[in-house]
C-alpha cells in the first residue's frame, strides 16, 4: 500500500462532486458599498462566486420589507435576519 499523500488545501476543488452551494451565516456583511462592517466577509463571498459556487449569506439585520433579498457579491443571495434570529 503506497504512504498517503500530503492533501493541498484545494484539493476539494477537484472532487468528483464538487461542492456547488455554500451558505454563509454572519453577524456582520455591509449594507452598501462604502460599509466597512464585515467587508472582510463580503470579499469571501465574492472569491466564492468568483469561482462558480452558489452562495446565500444570512447575515444580521433588519430586512428593507421589499420582499426580496439582497444580491450579495454579484450571484450570492444575501437574506438578512434580525441578530436575535441567528442565535
Amino acid at each position: 500500500m503506497p504512504p498517503p499523500t500530503r492533501s493541498s488545501e484545494h484539493d476539494h476543488l477537484r472532487r468528483r462532486d464538487p461542492i456547488r452551494r455554500v451558505g454563509v451565516v454572519t453577524t456582520s456583511y455591509p449594507r452598501s458599498a462604502d460599509d466597512a462592517a464585515g467587508n472582510f466577509v463580503a470579499g469571501h463571498v465574492r472569491w466564492l462566486v468568483r469561482r462558480g459556487l452558489e452562495v446565500e449569506v444570512v447575515a444580521a439585520g433588519e430586512p428593507d420589507g421589499s420582499g426580496t433579498p439582497d444580491r450579495a457579491g454579484g450571484a450570492a443571495r444575501l437574506i438578512r435576519v434580525p441578530a436575535r434570529a441567528l442565535f
